[in-house]
């Protein structure tokens, strides 16, 4: 199967490579090498996830659907359309990043690891839906490509706002899967300072911004083509339903997802 979002994100990876080498340097003359190994280890223990509402999670896992991504799921009615605002905005960008294809492309976002805790039961950005679907890290290695922020803030600071193209912004702002700590020191290195906690490393990478407008902290994930029951490695419930028709849907996700053998965790 062809993956043009690979073969894209590959154009930039001498670069990033490269680029990353002489951060790695800096890091560590700047005295900063141990919150360079935490986010490392963050990001090695870390996966992709996907936040959805518990009705598509239920049919997922009933064999019922494939996710697929907002383009499709509006053109057969399966979701509200965006605001024409949003939705201007969003195409446009989307047609920028992934010319010819970008309805194919299933959005998620990088979700550190730990060591207490596998990842499975970490949180993805609830905003974008009640629960954090976790996606096989095998899938993830064929089909996703990985970028530095939220592409739609990446299109109006280097697309729209300075009228040029894709190709002209960072190459080294993509990669694929194995160089994702290159991507992530590409993203973070001049906030490993000495102020820095290293409780806080992990805002570095994921965090919802506060007021709950504007661009959210994460690196974006590409993933190829929809998402089936068979690419999910665990389910977590982000937030506290309070619907009594989504806890019963829930109920019925806790079913299926032990009937799958898959793990299941809530906050």
């Amino acid at each position: 199967m062809d993956r043009p979002n690979i073969r894209a994100a590959q154009t930039g990876q001498r670069k990033l490579r490269s680029n990353a080498n002489d951060k790695r340097k800096r890091t560590h003359a700047n005295g900063q090498a141990n919150k360079l190994k935490i986010l490392e280890r963050m990001i090695v223990a870390g996966g992709v996830a996907i936040n959805m509402n518990v009705n598509i999670i239920r049919e997922l896992l009933d064999d019922k659907s494939t996710y697929q991504n907002y383009y499709k799921q509006a053109a057969a009615e399966m979701r509200n359309s965006w605001p024409a605002n949003l939705a201007q905005a969003r195409g446009q960008a989307d047609n920028w990043l992934f010319p010819s294809y970008f309805c194919e492309i299933v959005f998620g976002v990088l979700v550190p690891g730990t060591d207490n805790k596998p990842v499975t039961d970490c949180d993805g950005l609830p905003r974008y839906g009640h629960c954090t679907v976790h996606i096989d890290v095998e899938v993830i290695e064929k089909l996703a490509s990985l970028f530095v922020r939220d592409s739609l803030y990446h299109y109006q600071d280097f697309g729209e706002t300075h009228n040029t193209a894709k190709e002209d912004c960072p190459a080294e702002d993509a990669c694929i899967w194995e160089d994702r700590c290159d991507l992530a020191l590409h993203k973070c290195e001049a906030q490993l300072v000495p102020s820095l906690a290293d409780r806080d490393i992990a805002k570095l990478l994921l965090q919802v911004n506060p007021d709950k407008t504007g661009e959210d902290t994460f690196i974006e994930a590409h993933i190829y083509t929809g998402v089936k029951k068979a690419m999910i490695a665990g389910i977590r419930l982000s937030v506290n339903l309070t619907k009594p028709e989504h806890k019963e849907i829930w109920a019925e996700i806790e079913d299926l997802a032990k009937d799958a053998s898959l793990p299941i965790s809530s906050i």
